[in-house]
C-alpha cells in the first residue's frame, strides 16, 4: 500500500512495517497531492512541484513529465491512456 503525505513524501506498507520506497528521494517535493496505480503497474505521483511515475520493474526512479502543473487526480481508460486532472485542465 502506497501512501502520500502532506509534508513527509511517500511511504510504503509492506505488510509488516512502513518504509520509504526505493527512489522516493527522486520525487521533486515531499508534498504528495495524489497517487494512482495504472493497468501497467506504474505508480503515478503528483507532488507540489511535479508529476511523474515509478515503473513497476527495474530501478525505482521517479520519471518526471515536464510541462504539467499540479495534478489533483488520475483516471485511466480501460487499460489505455492515463488522464490527468491538472490545475490548468485535463
Amino acid at each position: 500500500t502506497w501512501v502520500g503525505m502532506e509534508r513527509n513524501g511517500l511511504a510504503l506498507w509492506n505488510g509488516t512495517h512502513w518504509q520509504r520506497p526505493d527512489g522516493a528521494r527522486s520525487v521533486p517535493d515531499n508534498r504528495i497531492v495524489s497517487l494512482f496505480e495504472d493497468a501497467a503497474g506504474r505508480i503515478w505521483v503528483s507532488s507540489g512541484r511535479g508529476v511523474g511515475y515509478f515503473a513497476p520493474s527495474g530501478p525505482q526512479h521517479f520519471e518526471a513529465i515536464p510541462g504539467i502543473g499540479l495534478v489533483y487526480g488520475f483516471a485511466q481508460e480501460r487499460g489505455a491512456d492515463v488522464w490527468l486532472a491538472a490545475e490548468d485542465g485535463l
